[in-house]
């Protein structure tokens, strides 16, 4: 914090007077957001300078004590630790009465669909209630899927860092899956093409279809995918008692499967690096296997079941 000197004192009162009633006036005028920002940006501020407001502080005291005040008012002027965290904890106090936490900035991009409304409450219909002898189902393409290093978090040793290696050239391929989120059964299933196209997922469309009684109509949440509505694949699901819901463009946050799609990428592929397609599919299907509750204790976590599994291969 950079030291002010400060050489006419009457001068500088009034100056501080005419800044802080300026910021009244702008203070008066901002909205509720704005002055919690205001409140947390203090608090973190204080947080980060305390050192040098208490040495700021020292240095006032011992003047004050040089010039004879009173020692009760001393003891009052200073400034300590347990001051200092009481101030900034008194501001996140605040904050947390009204409900305000730190949070990350994401970008965000709004969908320019001119059905943009009626896709999203039929949607939001779809969600609230499950229609009548039918069952809902989000799909989704995860990858594509290629063999490389991907950094992640983990345990290790104090003073040592692990790393990976660097790939350069990578000629092994890619690999897609298309997945499956059962809204009824809270489970996530997929397969693995090499390829994404109207062959493919007119192929997991049939298998979809035959994991279900045919009695049951299957109430399909997708993206706007350019092979997703195809001749073909709108005959087959006509037939084959399948809706289709189509998500707006630029709105798969409106596809509940997407957030399991983040929960499978920090599992299965996070800090890790799979030399071949088959065993990054493997891992991959150990987590569903895990995710959809196929182990002996429900509570069984995530490294625990990898070790069983290793254990009984």
């Amino acid at each position: 914090m950079p030291e002010i000197e400060i050489r006419d004192v009457d001068a500088y009162m009034q100056q501080l007077g005419e800044r802080a009633r300026a910021s009244s006036r702008v203070l008066a005028r901002a909205d509720t957001a704005a002055k919690d920002k205001a409140l947390l940006a203090i608090a973190d501020d204080i947080d980060r300078n305390r050192d040098a407001l208490m040495d700021a502080n020292r240095m006032d005291l011992e003047a004050g004590r040089a010039k004879g005040l009173d020692p009760a008012l001393l003891d009052r002027l200073e400034l300590t630790a347990g001051r200092a965290d009481a101030m900034v904890e008194g501001l996140r106090q605040i904050l947390r009465q009204r409900k305000i936490r730190w949070r990350h900035t994401k970008t965000w991009k709004d969908s320019t669909d001119p059905q943009f409304w009626a896709k999203y409450r039929r949607l939001r219909r779809l969600y609230a209630r499950r229609p009548k002898g039918g069952r809902r189902i989000s799909i989704d393409e995860f990858g594509p899927l290629n063999l490389l290093p991907r950094h992640g978090k983990h345990y290790a040793r104090t003073g040592h860092v692990d790393r990976h290696r660097a790939t350069y050239s990578r000629k092994e391929g890619v690999r897609h899956m298309f997945g499956a989120y059962d809204l009824e059964r809270d489970t996530l299933v997929g397969q693995f093409v090499t390829h994404k196209n109207r062959v493919t997922f007119l192929a997991f469309l049939k298998w979809l279809r035959r994991r279900y009684p045919t009695r049951e109509v299957l109430h399909v949440i997708l993206d706007n995918a350019t092979f997703h509505d195809r001749p073909e694949i709108l005959l087959y699901a006509a037939v084959h008692r399948i809706r289709f819901y189509w998500t707006p463009t630029s709105a798969s946050w409106l596809n509940r499967i997407e957030c399991h799609f983040t929960a499978l990428k920090k599992f299965a592929l996070d800090n890790t690096d799979y030399r071949t397609h088959e065993e990054m599919q493997t891992a991959i299907a150990h987590y569903l296997n895990w995710r959809n509750g196929k182990r002996d204790i429900t509570m069984t976590g995530w490294q625990s079941f990898c070790r069983l599994h290793k254990q009984v291969a």
